[in-house]
């Protein structure tokens, strides 16, 4: 009997053979069939649970396991009280009497069941069932100090709110040099003590692996504001980024991206550790490096040398990755090399055939609007579609446009609607402008003031310009004081982000107020919003200065 269980054992463990549970199973049986002893019965029923999958292997482990817990077996015991709080087709369910029973076991230093029991109460709140858990935790403690038994115990103590207790617990001497556990520690400790987390997590630390614990540790390092902290974290991510650790060079990553807008003596580091990211997957660091300096308002010098990285990280990404749209723009516009639109157009081309909703958008719009193409509404539309369809907001926001006024090819205003609402709720603040204008107005569906409004502000509370402009305006045609002054705010908060029409808007108005003629402090004020609004390629304001007569204004730039 026993060279068959230690047969089954070989096959069920997997030593020196991969582990087959059914032919475990069979030599299990075999023993049982010759002695049904408690270990034979044991056996059998852990085979059972790896392999039970017809109706009739359930309810035999169901027996199995029923018997082994009635004749006193710890691991029937255990299983037995699973049984009782999941239910299964015949064991009725009673938590209670389940949780009882892991209790018992708990206790008694049966590890499993406290693993179990930690496992269930990790978010309870309810205070007597976690004092009645903390009581066998403690008593299973005392009687079986285990590596893994004491991680998840001093854990569960730190969650149920009972420092103390995860203090006595991972703070044994046998976890004095364990990462994971000084790790729990100190972040329990980083709020309250950050002098004591530091020294936890140096400890953890030094005594850590180059892996995944060991950038966490650094991290939190980084978290307690304290110099010597974040010196030593720089320090061993540094040397873990060094071979290429992708947790590590994450991290900091993103720092390194900030130093690099005043130190570009860094950017040899960022290109390889964006290339090292793009290679494993990841692909924020690179498209921030790219959208931050292949753009209008990026360093030429520095965009010359960001195009190259880009362009390496193309041949490590998938074809419909949004880097390509970002090196595409840059060709078109010349940021980074120089101008090459049959460039832009092959990337721009490539990662639209391969789904990158972003490429759809932009391509639908060149076709739609002849940029660069031969113009066909046709193909814009069924491009724009097609990146509407994977759920791109700008693209839905231009379908929506384009049904809603005549330059499109139809006016379908329920259509246009149905477009809009979808960007907003997918929080396209462009989407939410159009809503609220189309409630305002009752274009295709019913006029809804209250509702326009709401939208509007939705928009404008996500720092959409056009819709604080748009809210300045409905209030401004309203004759009461409380819309007159409602205008005021919005046509304020328009100005404060730089929309120039709200500009000369407020212009007119300081130009119109009692101290507004010239000398007054009014007409300085209308004078320097001009002076903005042309500043920012706003011709309309010089125009105005120039043909208003009534004010006397000076040519905007020549303020006396």
């Amino acid at each position: 009997m026993r060279s068959l269980i230690l047969l089954g054992d070989l096959y069920y463990s997997g030593i020196w053979v991969a582990p087959t549970y059914r032919q475990a199973l069979g030599y299990y049986e075999q023993a049982l069939a010759k002695e049904p002893t408690l270990v034979a019965r044991e056996r059998v029923a852990k085979a059972l649970l790896q392999i039970k999958q017809t109706p009739f292997e359930e309810a035999r482990f169901d027996t199995l396991i029923s018997e082994l817990a009635a004749s006193g077996s710890d691991w029937g015991q255990y299983r037995y009280g699973l049984l009782l709080i999941a239910g299964t087709a015949t064991v009725a369910p009673d938590v209670a009497a389940g949780e009882d029973m892991l209790l018992s076991l708990a206790t008694k230093g049966f590890a499993p069941a406290v693993r179990a029991m930690i496992d269930r109460l990790r978010n309870d709140q309810d205070a007597s069932r976690l004092d009645r858990a903390i009581e066998a935790f403690t008593k299973a403690w005392a009687m079986r100090k285990d590596y893994k038994t004491g991680r998840q115990l001093g854990e569960f103590y730190i969650l149920a709110g009972r420092p103390d207790d995860a203090r006595k617990v991972l703070g044994d001497q046998m976890f004095a040099k364990d990462p994971a556990a000084l790790h729990a520690l100190a972040k329990m400790e980083a709020t309250a003590n950050p002098a004591k987390a530091f020294e936890l997590a140096q400890t953890g630390l030094s005594a850590a692996a180059d892996d995944r614990l060991a950038v966490d540790l650094a991290q939190l390092l980084l978290g307690l504001n304290m110099p010597q902290a974040k010196a030593e974290a720089e320090r061993r991510l540094l040397a873990m980024a060094e071979t290429d650790n992708t947790d590590a060079i994450g991290l900091l990553v993103s720092s390194y991206l900030d130093r690099l807008k005043t130190d570009p003596a860094v950017l040899d580091t960022v290109a390889d550790w964006t290339l090292t990211l793009a290679k494993a997957g990841e692909v924020a660091p690179i498209i921030e490096l790219a959208a931050t300096y292949l753009s209008p308002n990026g360093d030429p010098e520095l965009a010359r040398q960001v195009l190259p990285v880009a362009e390496r990280a193309l041949e490590v990404l998938p074809t419909d990755n949004y880097v390509g749209v970002l090196v595409a723009q840059a060709y078109y516009n010349g940021w980074g090399a120089a101008r090459d639109v049959a460039r832009g157009n092959g990337l721009i081309e490539a990662a639209a055939a391969a789904g990158n909703s972003d490429a759809l958008a932009e391509l639908g719009l060149q076709y739609f609007y002849g940029m660069g193409r031969t113009r066909s509404s046709e193909i814009g539309i069924a491009l724009l579609d097609s990146a509407a369809a994977l759920g791109h907001g700008v693209a839905r926001v231009e379908l929506g446009r384009l049904n809603s006024s005549a330059t499109g090819p139809d006016v379908d205003r329920v259509k246009a609607y149905s477009m809009f609402i979808e960007a907003a709720s997918q929080g396209s603040s462009a989407g939410m402008l159009e809503v609220g204008r189309l409630y305002l107005a009752g274009w295709g569906i019913g006029q809804d003031e209250k509702r326009g409004v709401e939208w509007l502000e939705r928009a404008a509370s996500l720092g959409n310009f056009d819709a604080m402009y748009q809210l300045y305006f409905h209030y401004h045609s309203k004759p009461d004081p409380v819309s007159q002054s409602l205008a005021s705010l919005w046509l304020d908060r328009s100005v404060a982000a730089g929309v120039n029409p709200a500009r000369l808007r407020l212009a007119v108005h300081l130009l119109s107020a009692e101290d507004g003629a010239k000398g007054g402090a009014s007409y300085d004020d209308a004078v320097s919003l001009l002076d903005d609004a042309f500043s920012a390629g706003y011709n309309t304001a010089r125009k105005f200065s120039q043909t208003t007569t009534a004010f006397d204004l000076p040519i905007i730039g020549d303020k006396e």
